[in-house]
């Protein structure tokens, strides 16, 4: 998509709605096929999520301007529960294991920063900003998404390069996808690369691998490369937080979260005065994608008919109401919860991986806008998900079979 919009090739429809698309298909699919696989719980979700945005769809229809957009919102808000469940019942079909998915998110910010350094050396990349602001997105269309992917791509690669297997070459790989991030030139770069480094640390100081050594060498193998990678990473933080300050673009930007300034407050003020102005029925239900997008608008200036508030618990309330709002936060909130507690009793380092992903998801879409709903972060994140639900609700089918068999017994 971005190589299209870099060279002004228009199409009707987008290859990333196209592949979308794609892939919730199959995914509902396989979720209607295989519901055995996907167990109760998730299954117990994904109707709750998506009877709760129905009413928003028929009202969407009625009110707003365009059928396809309604559509094209629908996928993009069911999109990442249903990937979770197909990747849930994938897992455990063919019996794959945490650490190999894992090891794919991990390759997604190899490959993310490759194709970064590749469009800059065949001169084929845009500007962040502009030439006002330090910053290179590369090939890439939608900067904030990129980040948040890359993000989730370098908490898995500290994360298995230092706990569960060295190799010089990840950690090249690794030094190449940070630099790419911060060439990005965001705040939230800043911040993914920074959340790296100290998510993989405290994983080594506190958690615990499953089945690996825990010997004295070991663990000072690791403490040993946390703190090499905290080095590396801090180094390159200093150096790209050096890079943007040296525009003022960029320093009001730093100076604007230092005085604790929301970065989307003139976008938040125009939902809100949209909200404040439509039927209270539309906030239990929804008033449809393109009917809420299109208020916002009115609110704000832009030459644009639509926009987004762009943080995405106030677009989802906007659109599909206060029960899908809700539903789909806790879709997200429950796993880091209980993932923190396991962390912080169990020690289970895997845990503390995904509390704090889903910590970094969640920030994500309230802070930048558009992570729930932005196709390759959900995708990433229904990895995470996915290794979530297949953990824990398996213990839970396995527990509720085991107090099945003992009152069988006693019987």
């Amino acid at each position: 998509y971005g190589a299209l919009e870099y060279y002004s090739i228009e199409m009707p429809v987008t290859p990333g709605t196209l592949l979308r698309g794609g892939v919730l298909f199959i995914a509902v699919y396989m979720v209607l096929s295989h519901h055995k696989w996907v167990g109760s719980q998730l299954l117990i979700w994904l109707v709750l999520l998506t009877i709760s945005i129905v009413p928003s769809l028929v009202i969407g229809t009625i009110y707003g301007q365009s059928l396809l957009f309604e559509i094209q919102g629908l996928s993009k808000a069911l999109y990442l529960p249903f990937v979770t469940a197909m990747l849930v019942v994938l897992i455990r079909r063919y019996d794959i294991k945490q650490e190999e998915v894992l090891c794919y998110i991990e390759y997604a910010a190899y490959m993310l920063g490759i194709s970064l350094f590749l469009s800059q050396a065949f001169g084929i990349q845009k500007d962040t900003y502009g030439d006002y602001a330090y910053g290179r997105k590369g090939i890439f269309h939608a900067q904030n998404d990129i980040t948040l992917a890359f993000g989730l791509g370098l908490l898995a690669a500290g994360y298995r390069l230092v706990l569960v297997r060295f190799s010089w070459i990840r950690l090249m790989l690794l030094g190449m996808s940070v630099l790419a991030c911060l060439q990005i030139g965001t705040r939230a770069s800043l911040a993914v690369v920074a959340a790296m480094a100290l998510v993989t640390v405290v994983c080594v100081l506190w958690g615990k691998v499953p089945a690996k050594s825990h010997g004295t060498l070991e663990n000072l193998r690791r403490w040993a490369l946390g703190f090499i990678l905290l080095a590396m990473a801090s180094g390159m933080l200093l150096q790209g937080l050096g890079k943007q300050q040296e525009f003022y673009f960029q320093q009001k930007k730093l100076e604007s979260i230092a005085e604790g300034t929301l970065p989307r407050q003139p976008l938040i003020t125009a939902g809100e005065s949209h909200i404040s102005k439509r039927s209270e029925w539309f906030n239990i239900a929804g008033e449809g994608r393109d009917a809420f997008q299109r208020g916002v608008a009115q609110h704000f200036l832009t030459d644009k008919k639509r926009r987004l508030v762009e943080v995405d618990w106030m677009d989802f309330y906007g659109a599909y109401g206060i029960g899908f709002t809700i539903l789909i936060h806790a879709f997200v909130l429950w796993p880091f919860l209980v993932s923190a507690w396991c962390f912080i009793v169990r020690r289970n380092a895997v845990y503390g991986l995904i509390a704090s992903v889903s910590l970094l998801y969640l920030g994500y879409a309230t802070f930048v806008g558009h992570a729930l709903t932005s196709p390759i972060p959900s995708t990433l994140m229904a990895g995470y998900l996915a290794i979530f639900y297949n953990v824990y609700t398996r213990k839970q089918s396995l527990a509720k079979f085991r107090s099945t068999q003992a009152t069988v017994s006693s019987v």
